[in-house]
């Protein structure tokens, strides 16, 4: 299954289209509840006040404006805002919940890299903070 990155640029291209409540079906409504259990696993890593976003896309693969008669595959994309930037995973696939599933595989990593850095840097303080007050650094 190609994705974004190995289209050919001059011959193929992507059409994206939003779901929206127009033409959201049954089943985008069912991958919008499994995509919210999904996210329960990971909202412990999340920052203090954060809220993920949800998108979900049709995505075609398109060749001189013209659909090619694939199935479309969904792009689903979490995001959430921090105070100096954004974060965002996303997944593609034809099957929505396996995108899911990538977008969030995606977002566990780089928020447990997120909380990885903040717990080293919080033990760092720490550390100095208790080596000062006890005077064993000179």
């Amino acid at each position: 299954m190609a994705d974004a990155q190995t289209l050919n640029p001059q011959k193929d291209l992507e059409v994206a289209s939003d779901l929206t409540a127009d033409s959201i079906s049954e089943e985008t409504l069912e991958a919008r509840a499994f995509i919210y259990q999904q996210l329960q696993d990971i909202e412990h890593l999340l920052p203090d006040q954060a809220q993920i976003a949800v998108s979900i896309q049709q995505v075609w693969k398109t060749n001189n404006e013209t659909r090619v008669p694939e199935p479309p595959r969904y792009r689903v994309k979490l995001s959430f805002d921090l105070e100096n930037g954004k974060v965002v995973a996303s997944g593609l696939d034809e099957d929505v919940y396996e995108s899911a599933l990538e977008a969030k595989e995606e977002m566990t990593l780089k928020l447990e890299a997120i909380h990885e850095h903040t717990n080293s840097s919080r033990e760092r303080d720490l550390e100095v903070r208790n080596l000062l007050q006890n005077n064993w650094l000179h």
